[in-house]
């Protein structure tokens, strides 16, 4: 009889084929498909990172791999290096990616030669879309509800009129007048007088603070629902048997509001270890997203030996934030009121171009080979903020403080360049050896400039104090009030706001991969980098005084080992070991100040950092019971020698910066399990109903201590702790349901976060720490015939408070509320 095999076609992106390239990997990795991350409903990358094993999800935007920071991850863009628009971190913020674009996502953990050396945590990969498999074209349109945002009233202020676009009109951009002053890097002069000759008249010095638009109120109006929409298709075409080509392309806005009501609450210890209560605020502010994403590749391929593909990809992401703080300043001894007027622009523009060649006749050798160029963006335009002091007569009175009215203008540019070539060689030997030599090359150049210009209106205590007292802003510095007899503008940008940094990196690999008798594999090899990394932070108006230098530079070896024993044709035990290392941010060599958006701290870097060593071990059993099932439990090791690590600088400033401690451990269990429940059976002797239900879920505990010399403690309260950031317990679970013939899905997913240190505690005060959380969602999924389909989705409905806690005082605490989202789609295709 003729034997007939039916195969299952595999779909790059699904769940079968994410599960078989995490079983066929050789380092202990997971591998999230575009099936799953619909499947979920998550709309960016970052949010459907934090479903993954041991991972957790940092102020929507950053990933922490097995509870180090994000300082200790890398992202890829299809095995490239991508700069980031973020001036607080050196990782693209994750969810600047929405998950349209995403073909999957790779998080490797186990380190590999082929990888990066600046390898902490882990490495996350984002794949995007490739040649579509068929011919397609679709529109979706969404909306959604947020409680306590939507249909209540928010915070705003005056914008331009192309604001729901992303990009500022010109309302928030550095007057004319004053641009060509200060263009080439020129301070604003002064007022004439015998000390500054080359000041400018008074007339010319009101004319400029005139030119700035006296917009500075906040208002109140209702919040609208969330809107979004998306376009996009693909075209295949095959010319006769060998030849295909094809494109995809995609075209992404969305339009989101939040408003968050918090208290935020500081305490000072005392002597008998108790905290003593300091300042106390109600904060109110209402945030505008608007993403708008471009997307579009072609490839060709010929016989499925050699392939080309072209990819652009602009991602955008605006924020338009207005924020108000009032409460109890121990300072001023009464009750203040603070404002700012906030919009960022983000951007990641990347073109890459990538080929894959195997040659037949040199026993089927790959030829891989990769190129990047790509630029990040942040433009932060006229961010206004002011403060009202305590009055005795109103109330409230403008403040004559320094810091009163302050308007900045920032703006980065993170460029990065990235070649690499990767060549494979198969061999084998008698049916008991096959394997394959591997050797690769990467380039990597990224170059950062980064600047602040500040301004104020100084000179306001001329300003009559009734006047002061008034609580419209745009009343107290309109032009009736900036001259000669009143307030002028006044340039107050700082000598460390300006810095430039460059990291040059060339990378060479070897790596030996074989399978003896087909139950045991080992692979190992070295990476070889040497790299050169300058920061400099230096005075815009004088560049060769320079505030701060760090250079480093090294030639360092980073070896890996693996092995893999098939235990059985569905069982495997992995175990690896590396050393690699992670080298210090741009911004943490830097001394140029920032301010930190989610403590409102500032914060300043250290250019005496030196780079962090790393040792890994990872161990872990597998089991796949078919091709869309598994169970795996794993342990892993990493012993960090001077990690990097966020402090409270000494004084009364109590600014952040960072200083490498001694030594830190991080060890953990992590369990990950996918399982049908048709194996409960059905007493009517045919196929059990439960069969259309899954359970999935993953569990981490995570343990870490890191320790500090005695002679670094400074005012740090404890020289033994846990890694900030790091989370005891994570988990994730999701129940799911499918019904193929109605074309109905259903998934309710979990996950809960553990406690972890946020700021560590300085003088005598306990550490800060984010408490617990647990996040319950359901996504209900229907397609209704071949060109229509509903998702809903319901998020957050728990609505567990976000809340941080100094002992057993409360220092923050705010919910987000729970949503709701409906998105309708029709192909046409």
């Amino acid at each position: 009889l003729a034997e007939f095999v039916v195969v299952e076609p595999f779909i790059e992106g699904s769940l079968t084929s994410v599960i078989e390239e995490q079983r066929q990997t050789a380092s202990v990795a997971n591998v999230l498909g575009a099936e799953q991350i619909s499947r979920a409903g998550d709309s960016s990358v970052g949010s459907a990172l934090s479903r993954v094993t041991g991972l957790t999800l940092v102020d929507g935007q950053f990933i922490y791999i097995r509870g180090l920071g994000e300082r200790y991850s890398s992202t890829l863009v299809n095995g490239a290096n991508v700069p980031s628009p973020d001036p607080t971190r050196k990782v693209v913020p994750l969810d600047l990616f929405p998950t349209g674009v995403i073909r999957s996502i790779l998080v490797q953990k186990g380190y590999s030669p082929d990888m990066p050396g600046d390898f902490g945590g882990g490495v996350v990969e984002i794949r995007t879309r490739g040649v579509p498999d068929e011919d397609f074209f679709r529109i979706e349109l969404s909306g959604g509800v947020r409680e306590g945002t939507t249909f209540t009233d928010g915070l705003t202020y005056d914008g331009g009129s192309d604001d729901w676009t992303g990009y500022d009109d010109g309302t928030r951009a550095l007057p004319d007048a004053i641009q060509a002053i200060i263009g080439d890097g020129t301070k604003l002069p002064p007022l004439q007088s015998p000390f500054t000759p080359d000041g400018l008249t008074e007339e010319e010095l009101e004319a400029l603070g005139e030119s700035l638009p006296n917009i500075y109120d906040v208002d109140r109006k209702e919040i609208g629902p969330d809107r979004g929409v998306s376009i996009e298709g693909g075209k295949r075409f095959e010319i006769g048997r060998d030849w295909e080509l094809g494109a995809t392309g995609s075209v992404l806005w969305d339009d989101a509001w939040r408003t968050r009501n918090e208290i935020r609450n500081s305490f000072v210890p005392q002597g008998d270890g108790s905290l003593r209560p300091n300042d106390s605020y109600d904060i109110d502010r209402t945030t505008r997203t608007i993403g708008l994403s471009g997307f579009l590749t072609a490839g060709v391929n010929y016989a499925d030996l050699h392939e080309l593909n072209l990819t652009s990809m602009l991602l955008r992401q605006t924020e338009d934030e207005t924020f108000e703080q009032i409460g109890f300043n121990n300072d001023e001894g009464g009750i203040v009121r603070f404002a700012r007027l906030e919009w960022e622009e983000r951007e990641l523009f990347t073109l890459q171009a990538e080929g894959s060649h195997v040659f037949p006749f040199l026993n089927s050798t790959r030829l891989e080979w990769d190129y990047s160029d790509s630029t990040a963006t942040l433009d932060a335009p006229d961010t206004r903020s002011y403060r009202y002091d305590p009055d005795e007569e109103a109330g409230f009175i403008f403040s004559r403080r320094a810091d009163s009215n302050n308007r900045l203008f920032t703006t980065l540019e993170d460029d990065a360049v990235d070649f690499g070539a990767d060549l494979e060689i198969p061999f084998s030997a008698g049916g008991w050896l096959d394997g394959a030599l591997s050797a690769g090359y990467r380039s990597v150049d990224k170059q950062r400039g980064s600047s602040i210009r500040r301004f104020t209106f100084d000179d306001t205590f001329r300003i009559d104090p009734d006047t002061r007292r008034d609580p419209s802003v745009e009343n107290i510095l309109n032009p009736e009030n900036i001259g000669p007899d009143g307030a002028s503008l006044f340039e107050i940008t700082r000598n460390s706001d300006t810095y430039e940094a460059a990291l040059d990196i060339d990378a060479y690999y070897g790596n030996i991969d074989v399978t003896l008798w087909e139950r045991l594999r080992i692979a190992g090899g070295v990476r070889v980098e040497d790299w050169q990394q300058d920061v400099r932070t230096f005075n815009l108006f004088d560049p060769g005084a320079v505030d701060a230098e760090s250079n480093l530079a090294a030639e360092d070896l980073f070896p890996a080992a693996s092995l893999t024993w098939f235990l059985t044709g569905r069982q495997q035990l992995r175990l690896s070991y590396a050393e690699t290392i992670i080298r210090p941010d741009f911004k943490e060599l830097s001394s140029a100040p920032f301010t930190d958006p989610i403590l409102i701290r500032e914060v300043v870097g250290n250019s005496e950092l030196v780079p962090s060593n790393v040792q890994h071990g990872d161990l872990r059993w597998e089991f796949y019971p078919s091709q869309d099932e598994l169970l795996s439990i794993g342990l892993f090791y990493k012993l960090i020698n001077q990690p990097i690590e966020v402090i409270v600088e000494s004084g009364s400033a109590q600014r952040l910066t960072f200083a490498n401690a001694d030594e830190a451990e991080n060890f953990g269990i992590e369990l990950e399990a996918r399982k049908t429940l048709g194996f409960v059976g059905d007493w009517s002797g045919g196929r059990s109903w439960l069969e259309r239900f899954f359970i999935a879920g993953n569990l981490s505990i995570i343990e870490s201590e890191i320790t500090i010399l005695p002679e670094d403690q400074g005012v740090l309260t404890e020289t033994s702790r846990a890694l900030q950031g790091q989370s005891p317990i994570i988990a994730n679970l999701q129940l799911g349901y499918d019904d193929e013939d109605r074309g109905i899905e259903a998934t309710l997913l979990y996950n809960y976060v553990g406690e972890r240190i946020t700021e560590v505690g300085t003088a005598g005060a306990p550490d800060k720490k984010e408490q617990p959380t647990g996040v319950l969602d359901f996504v209900f999924r229907w397609r209704l015939n071949d060109h229509w389909s509903m998702k809903t989705k319901f998020g957050n409905l728990l609505d567990t408070e976000f809340e941080i806690k100094q002992g057993s005082e409360t220092t923050q605490r705010y919910s987000n509320g729970r949503t709701a989202s409906i998105g309708i789609t029709y192909d046409f295709l």
